[in-house]
């Protein structure tokens, strides 16, 4: 099917049938035309779950067998069906086997595919026709309107916030009923026992009923600010301190949780159901406390939940690897075959996509002009695989206010003193000053951070080659990232610094008051995430091949006569 083709058929289907005609070209543009053919095994039971698949032609069959090889449950999918929606945008292990009972076509989308064009527009989710399951994944999200409440907490595309908490109302309530008290006292006192005129009676009761006032929004503030977040990848602890207007964001992986320990050190806590979930990790960290929280054992229990959907997860990618190999090591043909676009096709597409306006002429003029823009002063730059981060540019501000300041001065007194001599010093002056600011500007222009897919390298670099200082750590070393904005204009400006927590102590590296430090955190875990699942699967790939060459010794030996048996053989009976 064309482009256009596969757009019209996927407006046909409940889910897509609100989606406008752009939209489902962009969507037909990531959808992959298979062919299969009568008993074709689509998908295994328990392998992951990583496509979402679509019926075009023929009839697909499914079903479901207990430990003991008994079929529970079967299904059938027929032309404009589809399987579940829900691998649109989690991982997960297929329920039961799917085979093809008659030849037929399928369209396939990738989750990887499908989120990337969601990164790209996100509104696309609300207007999707989805099951109550997906419905519940994409509000754990954060893409399109329902999960615009974890918009601040930096996830990565398919992270899912599973728990978000605040500390306890009773932690509110026992802040606050202390000043009210106090206040109620004072008031009855002043009103009843005090022979004082009105006037003077009113005085004593409003100036420190303001005073309780401040203290109450200050410490509901303070309380709404601060909260907890089990995500499918992170726990995160959001600290924000309104004595210190600092802001602290402790991340921490979820894979480096080693266990869970509920606290409810009193009987009040206990009446009350608070308490303290303390999480031991493997990061530098130690431990991350969830403190006065209501339902403290909820924490373990979504802990849990995730450890065993990892497992199965985990389980079905291994399943899935160990076939593959094996398909590969003995050259099986696939299950089914990928359609191939008319060459005529191809080329009409070609055409099409090379043809661009005048607008789009404009539109690239204006992205270059800010590309040139920021290498001189941006804070985020990214060339390929390379992110580049500099420090905020409030720091060059902070450091060269003085200079901009006394040349102004300068040149103010030059052209008021008409003095040959007092004019060639004060610009004597001037230029020695633009020479310091140049120095400054490039000083704080070599001071680098880099996020590669496989380092973060934190470069001290002085101007004209004077001396040079370089730390680096590889991705997989990482431990933990937290990210502080210390202070009022860090927090009003949104710049701070980004602690990353490695295996060795001494190798921890600190970026310094970078812009977004959220932002920053967030994707220094999503390149540690990526760089992990590489290896893990470089790993898993080349166990499985020497599996797969164990396998085929095993039986080429047995086929030889070389291995004797374990087991007596059977009596004749």
């Amino acid at each position: 099917m064309s482009p256009e083709e596969k757009a019209d058929f996927l407006g046909r289907l409940e889910i897509f049938s609100e989606l406008e005609e752009d939209e489902l070209l962009d969507l037909a543009r990531i959808a992959h035309e298979y062919e299969f053919d009568d008993g074709a095994t689509i998908a295994y039971q328990r392998d992951i779950a990583e496509e979402f698949i679509i019926v075009v032609e023929g009839r697909l069959f499914a079903s479901q067998v207990d430990g003991q090889g008994v079929v529970r449950d079967s299904c059938s999918y027929f032309p404009e069906e589809y399987l579940s929606d829900t691998w649109l945008f989690t991982p997960q292990a297929h329920p039961a086997t799917v085979q093809g009972v008659e030849p037929g076509r399928l369209l396939t989308i990738r989750r990887e595919d499908f989120l990337e064009l969601l990164s790209e527009y996100d509104y696309l989710v609300d207007y999707l026709e989805l099951s109550d399951e997906a419905l519940d994944v994409v509000e754990q999200m954060h893409i399109g309107g329902a999960g615009a409440t974890a918009a601040d907490l930096s996830l990565t595309p398919e992270e899912q916030v599973l728990y978000r908490e605040r500390r306890s109302g009773w932690r509110l309530f026992f802040e606050l009923i202390v000043p009210l008290v106090i206040l109620l006292g004072w008031t009855v006192f002043i009103l009843v026992y005090a022979s004082l005129p009105s006037t003077w009676a009113a005085l004593l009761v409003l100036l420190p009923g303001l005073l309780v006032t401040a203290i109450i929004v200050w410490r509901t503030l303070d309380w709404a600010n601060d909260y907890f977040v089990i995500t499918s990848k992170h726990l995160v602890h959001h600290e924000y301190s309104l004595r210190g207007f600092q802001v602290v964001v402790v991340k921490v992986p979820v894979d480096q949780v080693q266990s869970v320990e509920i606290e409810k050190p009193s009987l009040g806590a206990t009446l009350l159901g608070v308490g303290t979930a303390a999480i031991t990790t493997a990061a530098a960290t130690g431990a991350i406390r969830f403190d006065w929280i209501d339902d403290p054992q909820e924490v373990a229990h979504i802990i849990d939940e995730l450890r065993e959907q990892a497992k199965e997860v985990d389980a079905g990618q291994t399943q899935a690897a160990m076939r593959a190999a094996l398909e590969e090591y003995y050259q099986s043909d696939p299950a089914y075959r990928k359609v191939e676009l008319p060459d005529e096709e191809l080329a009409e597409d070609d055409q099409y996509e090379d043809f661009v306006d005048f607008g789009d002429v404009m539109q690239l003029g204006l992205r270059g002009m800010k590309r040139r823009i920021g290498r001189f002063f941006g804070t985020r730059l990214v060339d390929g695989d390379v992110i580049t981060y500099r420090k905020h540019p409030f720091t060059l501000f902070v450091r060269t206010w003085w200079h901009w300041l006394l040349i102004f001065v300068s040149i103010a007194v030059a052209t008021r003193i008409q003095n040959s001599f007092v004019s060639a010093a004060l610009g004597l002056l001037s230029f020695i000053l633009v020479l310091w600011l140049v120095w400054r500007y490039l000083d704080w222009r070599n001071d680098l951070f880099l996020l590669t897919n496989r380092y973060v390298f934190d470069i001290d670099r002085l101007p004209l080659g004077f001396g040079e200082s370089r730390k680096q750590a590889e991705l997989g070393n990482i431990q933990n990232v937290n990210a502080e904005r210390p202070g009022l204009l860090p927090t009003i400006l949104n710049f701070g610094n980004v602690a990353i927590e490695t295996a060795g102590a001494s190798a921890d590296i600190v970026f310094e008051k970078v812009s977004n430090p959220s932002r920053v955190q967030s994707e220094i875990f999503q390149r540690r995430d990526a760089f992990l699942s590489t290896r893990r699967t470089a790993d898993r790939v080349q166990r499985r091949k020497e599996f797969a060459v164990m396998l085929d010794v095993y039986q080429q030996a047995q086929e030889a006569g070389r291995i004797p048996r374990r087991m007596p053989p059977p009596e004749d009976p």
